[in-house]
């Protein structure tokens, strides 16, 4: 959290407000990345279960040069981003 603090507080966030509850990995790769973050599963456990989207935070601006240089190593978390560097909201990936 001493390198990226705002993209630390951020997951961190989703995590303690329960956003990430009943979450799913959308996107798994092998060999290269696991993505969840933005789908959750509503009325779990219910004949009406659906999929729905996270409701999401503001954005948080891009840490790439802020604190230690980390880009995609094996076993790093990231926030999921869109071509706008400053987009990155409650998706993230994590790196293998």
């Amino acid at each position: 959290d001493a390198d990226k603090p705002a993209t630390v507080q951020n997951f961190l966030s989703y995590v303690r407000s329960g956003s990430y509850t009943n979450m799913i990995m959308h996107r798994v790769a092998t060999n290269w990345v696991a993505q969840g973050g933005g789908i959750w599963v509503a009325n779990r456990g219910t004949p009406s279960n659906a999929l729905a989207s996270i409701p999401t935070f503001s954005s948080i601006t891009n840490e790439f040069k802020v604190g230690r240089f980390y880009s995609n190593i094996y076993g790093t978390i990231a926030m999921a981003k869109t071509s706008d560097p400053n987009s990155a909201t409650s998706q993230f990936f994590f790196n293998f």
